[in-house]
């Protein structure tokens, strides 16, 4: 550590080790915690923020040409983004299809892969360990 804490920050050290939410925000000029909600649904912050055009960096890139329209698979952990993702992706496809009626893109949002992927790998795993015990 450098040693050139902010008098904020060295005070909140001083009171404990630690700093507490409410400081936290305090300290940084937040009147609300940005990190409160679980997911975008629920997030006042994300609803602000989709009345602008901020989106995630790779955006553009999943969403691809709507008017050559394709799958994309968003994966991550918990918290990285995949339902404001989601979110934006049906709103961009909405207004797509509000200008576009005779170029309409249908939109499929497929939240849960959990129970696909573990049917997926039983059967992946199932076929390997016959080819194992061919070879044998």
């Amino acid at each position: 550590m450098s040693g050139r804490a902010s008098s904020g920050a060295a005070a909140l050290t001083r009171r404990g080790g630690f700093m507490h939410v409410s400081d936290f925000l305090t300290h940084w000029g937040l009147v609300e915690n940005p990190f409160a909600a679980e997911e975008a649904r629920r997030d006042a912050v994300f609803a602000r923020l989709s009345a602008t055009e901020a989106t995630h960096p790779d955006f553009e890139k999943i969403l691809g040409s709507l008017e050559r329209p394709s799958a994309s698979i968003v994966f991550g952990e918990k918290g990285s983004g995949k339902t404001a993702i989601r979110l934006q992706l049906a709103q961009r496809v909405a207004r797509w299809n509000d200008t576009h009626r005779d170029q309409a893109v249908l939109f499929v949002a497929y939240d849960d892969a959990n129970p696909f992927l573990d049917s997926f790998l039983q059967a992946w795993a199932s076929q390997r360990s016959r080819k194992v015990a061919s070879r044998r």
